[in-house]
């Protein structure tokens, strides 16, 4: 592979994935390894050139080319380290830090398109492709990089209008600048159940679930009350009275297993009667409900299949295996998520081979059907 392919590649990819990071459109750990592309096609594209001239300052070229790779690959390791080292405020710090390196990297771009030639490594580019290649990914690269800077401007007028309770939700799932994005067209429930206050560290980290509810849907977000007798439909009501309408999907997160889900410490959601027939009244009649948590969707009779018995006409979606959202990716699927979620081994500890996904949806036949009788849906893009 040439020297001026191998540096197009890594200057695509360093201008590019700060937008990747930002669309929830890969997994997490997919995300990190992807994250370490730039810097090492950079190395050694930077390598490949010094070692032909062994002249070159090899400290001043090196610092300022990897520059944004390194603020990309940081924009990722934050998404691991820093909310649990220094607080979920270090990622507006990160997030500044991702815009630069994807403003940095595409303004390079476009001078290589339009000048021909890579002054920091001294390549020339004589082909017209080539240097055509350089410009449109420059020019793509930056309309991301403005179009963030806005969104995360309006986000932020918003975000100050926002209650603390909300405003911390907010940060902790890196979704500021999605309050000042387009407008919604749907309204969304999370019940977060996940806090190192009754939990592990890890709990205190971002769902991708929750970044797309973020950005497709008007969103609340609430602890449970300990106090109450029907703690979910509690928290879905007041979401329903805060968005001015019935919820399009209500999600909860949290630890569980084939029977319960724990939304805080003591109290726990085990998919009764009494627990869901509420909900009617707070849900729309197509509604979404996703238990975003360990094997609720295992087995037979399983939380996911119990809920949705209880809940005619409404998908509910669980997972078959161990659940985290290092393993899992979510899409926008018309006014629903569709996940992708893996996990090695199953709750018998059974490894899962080959890749497959194990979030299952499951929607009860409506009671007016003449054969009013549980069903499983399987899609083949959400369940295995």
């Amino acid at each position: 592979m040439s020297i001026q392919t191998l540096n197009l590649l890594a200057r695509a990819s360093a201008s590019l994935l700060p937008a990747m990071t930002r669309t929830g459109s890969i997994p997490a750990i997919v995300g990190l390894m992807s994250s370490l592309i730039p810097p090492g096609l950079t190395a050694f594209s930077w390598l490949d050139q010094y070692l032909r001239n062994e002249y070159s300052p090899f400290y001043s070229k090196c610092v300022w080319y990897l520059l944004p790779e390194s603020l990309t690959l940081g924009h990722f390791l934050s998404q691991f380290l820093a909310q649990e080292i220094l607080g979920k405020e270090t990622t507006l710090l990160a997030d500044v830090g991702v815009l630069a390196g994807g403003a940095i990297g595409s303004f390079r771009l476009l001078q290589i398109g339009m000048r021909g030639k890579d002054h920091t490594l001294d390549i020339p580019y004589t082909s017209l492709a080539q240097r055509a290649v350089f410009g449109v990914i420059g020019i793509a690269g930056i309309a991301q990089v403005v179009d963030a800077i806005k969104n995360r401007i309006l986000g932020l007028f918003a975000f100050q209008s926002l209650d603390p309770e909300q405003q911390y939700f907010v940060l902790k799932h890196r979704s500021i600048e999605t309050l000042g994005g387009p407008v919604k067209n749907c309204r969304a429930v999370i019940i977060d159940g996940s806090s190192s206050e009754w939990g592990g560290r890890i709990d205190d980290l971002s769902w991708p679930l929750a970044e797309e509810l973020y950005r497709n849907c008007e969103v609340r977000t609430y602890r449970v009350d300990p106090n109450s007798t029907v703690p979910v439909c509690d928290a879905a009501e007041k979401g329903k009275k805060a968005l001015g309408g019935p919820v399009d999907i209500l999600a909860l997160l949290g630890h569980g297993n084939q029977y319960r889900m724990t939304l805080k410490k003591g109290t726990d959601f085990r998919g009764s009667s009494d627990e869901t027939a509420c909900l009617k009244e707070h849900l729309q009649p197509d509604a979404q409900m996703i238990l975003a948590g360990c094997n609720t969707a295992t087995g037979n009779n399983s939380l996911t299949e119990k809920v949705s018995r209880h809940l005619n006409g409404i998908e509910v979606t669980g997972f078959s295996a161990y659940f985290t959202p290092l393993f899992c990716t979510t899409s926008w699927d018309g006014r629903k998520l569709s996940f992708w979620s893996y996990f090695p081994r199953d709750s018998q500890g059974n490894w899962i081979f080959p890749w497959t996904n194990t979030a299952r949806t499951f929607k009860s036949m409506p009671s007016n059907e003449p054969q009013d009788v549980f069903r499983g849906v399987e899609h083949p893009e959400r369940g295995p």
